[in-house]
């Protein structure tokens, strides 16, 4: 068996590609990343990152957003390399999401089994839920933002399998019609040490982390509403991410502090000034940030709408409330603030929690899903 990968950025493909060519099945990655690991032999690696820092920069100098046209650019010439060289009857070409439609026609008129993975949800399925957040919000809803979403509907059409992070995911397509036969749920995985976990001072501050991109995803507005009513003294928020301006006058307050982009070895160190972690997500196809903050001994705080719950100990190591719920939020954020000894030995079981769940094994998870595919007659 022999596996290619094609994808354009997503971390854990280059997590994915590092194990399986320790595991010796990888054949071929396929992508547009400058920095890729050097884990990964050269000959196996086909780097289109040129071409697409030229079409980036091109879209900056324009004042435009090309992004679709940048996924469609990279699939368009990751289809032409699939009609180089001979293939096995045991060949899997697994792509990413909204990169992989005409690589996908390309690859099943050759006879590989095809794979797409989605971590998000079903792409109907989340315009419907972050239609009806921006209305509760009062926003308009960047429908531009979904342009991909007819080429994501072909991929789930012309895959074999379609691999999802969570079951908060695996339902979404299940409420949509897609067959469970072709449905299979691979949990991330994280990368820890035992440095990473540190004893903390019951006197020092405490400061609870958000980390997250898009503000409307990932329940930005509760949590600083949370935040403001219960004024717990002493407190300190730190927002990584992005705040919008229609939420900037909540986030400005003595008691928060908005972190602008930082290093990995500078966000590692973020988590560590951390005591709990919070992410009350509208839509979380898994949440990365909740592992890592676990694997740094952080009790969490997420939504039912975050697909790392399925990993969550509700508890034990942190909790789960319902989604857009401030008031079970304030509950839970004032709980962990007023309980030092429960946060450390929360703390200390979400560190021994996360360390269940490292890379490898992310990848033998994988594998097996690779396996399965070959033998498949779903499509």
């Amino acid at each position: 068996m022999k596996v290619t990968i094609s994808v354009l950025g997503a971390f854990q493909a280059y997590q994915l590609a590092n194990q399986i060519e320790k595991l010796g099945v990888l054949r071929r990655l396929y992508t547009s990343n400058a920095r890729v690991t050097d884990r990964v032999p050269r000959s196996k690696v086909w780097n289109f990152w040129p071409i697409m820092g030229a079409h980036y920069a091109a879209s900056r100098v324009a004042g435009l957003d090309l992004s679709l046209r940048a996924s469609q650019m990279f699939d368009f010439v990751v289809a032409k390399m699939l009609h180089i060289g001979d293939i096995a009857q045991d060949d899997v070409f697994h792509g990413w999401a909204s990169f992989c439609a005409q690589s996908f026609a390309v690859a099943n008129r050759r006879g590989y089994k095809t794979i797409v993975d989605r971590a998000c949800p079903h792409i109907r399925f989340q315009q419907e839920l972050l239609r009806e957040e921006a209305d509760r919000q009062g926003l308009g809803f960047p429908e531009d933002g979904f342009a991909v979403a007819d080429r994501m509907l072909e991929e789930y059409e012309l895959a074999h399998f379609i691999v999802v992070p969570s079951r908060y995911s695996y339902d979404s397509f299940i409420a949509h019609g897609v067959d469970p036969r072709k449905l299979r749920i691979v949990p991330l995985g994280v990368e820890q040490t035992e440095f990473q976990r540190r004893r903390r001072d019951q006197a020092e501050k405490v400061r609870v982390l958000f980390v997250g991109g898009n503000p409307l995803r990932k329940g930005l507005r509760d949590l600083l509403e949370a935040w403001h009513r219960l004024r717990l003294p002493g407190a300190e928020l730190l927002i990584r991410g992005t705040v919008p301006p229609e939420l900037r006058g909540l986030a400005t307050h003595s008691t928060i502090r908005i972190v602008p982009k930082l290093s990995k070895t500078e966000l590692w160190e973020l988590y560590r000034s951390a005591v709990f972690f919070c992410l009350p997500s509208v839509d979380d196809g898994f949440g990365m940030a909740v592992l890592e903050a676990m694997a740094y001994g952080l009790p969490v705080i997420i939504t039912e709408n975050v697909g790392a719950r399925d990993l969550v100990r509700r508890g034990v190591d942190g909790f789960v409330v319902p989604v857009g719920d401030v008031s079970a939020l304030m509950e839970k954020l004032e709980f962990l603030y007023l309980h030092g000894e429960v946060r450390e030995s929360m703390g200390q079981a979400a560190f021994e929690r996360a360390g269940e769940f490292p890379w490898s094994k992310y990848a033998e998870s994988m594998t097996a899903v690779y396996r399965e595919v070959l033998t498949s007659t779903v499509r």
